[in-house]
């Protein structure tokens, strides 16, 4: 399960390798891979970023984003400082009451109105997209962080309940799987490190039905050395993700605290159910719930564009062929607070 980066990661460690990780799954695999996978991830990690404190890793990830984005050509550069202020600007003004937004002054309303225009001109000059761009945050946050976030998880240790909410998802899951027989397979979007595995294989999932797909490379080499004999690709899901062969599809596709990340979310749930098999499921779950999300999206819209849909979203998307048959608790409610997010779609 992925925790969330921000532009400036240093709030998201309060500890080392060392302290108590909460976003760990390795207490479902066997005990001697496990010791040797955090005996390698903490290695890699530490010689990624030159040490294994909190505030090592911090910073050391803060100038690795840094360093990737001065990189990058400098029609890009200038378009996410542009796209960095129009996110953060939009954000603030959404959270003010109309009275607050109608007392705006001109000069912010032409500055904001300036920067749209810079950055449309942008996008049609060099060719390239908003979902381009916020393409751009996520692969260079995720890839910056890929090391240290697979090193923790691996010395931690998620709270049962989060971990209850993840098997119950994973469950959707295996039914898909296992009613197709040994050809059955299932893909994860958003996949990180390959958080999901020990889950999907304690619930009957064998390692070669299991398939990922993150935008990360580096989240991809971390879930190719930890999980062998499962397949992970590093690609844009909506973009450049193909199936090996179009005509095989999956028997249950899941988004795990990822879909959000994604920049157009209606559009990444019909691609998936685009590669569903007959009889197949369609899962998006967020073991914190979709308030958590919007907090998110609050605190960092650079990198969450928008909130996890609610029930009547999700029917009003349409999706061909595929029925809502459970529904995701509604934000804020108590029943969110005890089960999360939860969305389940099959093949009808």
């Amino acid at each position: 399960m992925r925790s969330h980066s921000c532009a400036n990661l240093t709030q998201c460690w309060s500890k080392g390798f060392g302290g108590e990780g909460r976003a760990g799954f390795g207490a479902k695999t066997p005990p001697a891979i496990k010791k040797a996978n955090q005996r390698s991830a903490v290695k890699r990690a530490q010689k990624s970023y030159g040490g294994a404190s909190a505030r090592e890793i911090a910073q050391a990830t803060q100038q690795k984003i840094e360093n990737e984005m001065m990189n990058l050509p400098p029609h890009y550069q200038m378009a996410t400082q542009l796209y960095q202020q129009l996110q953060t600007r939009n954000a603030h003004v959404a959270d003010l009451t109309v009275l607050e937004q109608a007392g705006l002054s001109l000069q912010e309303l032409d500055g904001a109105k300036r920067a749209q225009d810079k950055l449309e001109r942008l996008y049609l000059e060099y060719d390239f997209s908003e979902n381009d761009l916020h393409n751009v945050f996520q692969r260079i946050t995720w890839d910056a962080s890929a090391d240290a976030k697979a090193a923790k998880a691996m010395l931690g240790e998620m709270p049962k309940e989060i971990s209850d909410r993840v098997d119950r998802a994973c469950s959707y899951v295996a039914d898909g799987v296992l009613a197709a027989g040994p050809s059955g397979r299932c893909l994860d979007v958003g996949c990180g490190y390959g958080v999901l595995v020990p889950h999907l294989i304690e619930s009957g999932i064998a390692l070669s039905q299991i398939y990922g797909v993150d935008l990360s490379t580096e989240m991809i080499r971390n879930a190719r050395e930890q999980h062998r004999g499962a397949t992970f690709e590093a690609a844009d899901f909506l973009e450049e993700y193909q199936d090996l062969n179009d005509e095989v599809g999956f028997d249950s596709i899941i988004f795990c605290c990822s879909l959000h990340d994604l920049p157009d979310l209606p559009r990444s749930l019909r691609k998936a159910a685009s590669l569903l098999r007959s009889q197949g499921n369609l899962i998006v779950v967020h073991p914190q719930g979709a308030s958590h999300v919007t907090k998110q999206m609050k605190s960092n819209p650079v990198m969450v564009k928008r909130g996890l849909p609610n029930a009547e979203e999700l029917r009003a998307m349409k999706l061909e062929g595929l029925e809502l048959q459970i529904e995701p608790t509604k934000e804020g409610s108590r029943e969110e607070l005890e089960r999360g997010y939860l969305a389940v779609f099959r093949i009808i």
